[in-house]
């Protein structure tokens, strides 16, 4: 679709996740042929990291508001 920074693409996913009900963390991960094929990965795993940091088990993440508001249990990667 497009960057995380793209206005059209911003105003998509907030009004996506408005009406679904749902957190949605966009990645803006490295493209080729800048960067190799494995940078997207990489930035894409710690993302995932990112926001597994916040799971209440070990609350250690620094974003108090999804540390509340998010339900870890129902968490889905695309």
């Amino acid at each position: 679709m497009g960057s995380p920074f793209c206005s059209t693409y911003h105003n998509y996913v907030g009004s996506l996740s408005a009406k679904a009900n749902v957190i949605v963390v966009s990645v803006d991960y490295r493209l080729a042929p800048e960067h190799l094929v494995a940078a997207a990965y990489e930035d894409s795993w710690a993302a995932l990291k990112w926001v597994a940091s916040h799971f209440k088990i070990s609350a250690h993440g620094y974003e108090t508001w999804l540390n509340t508001r998010a339900n870890f249990t129902c968490v889905f990667t695309r």
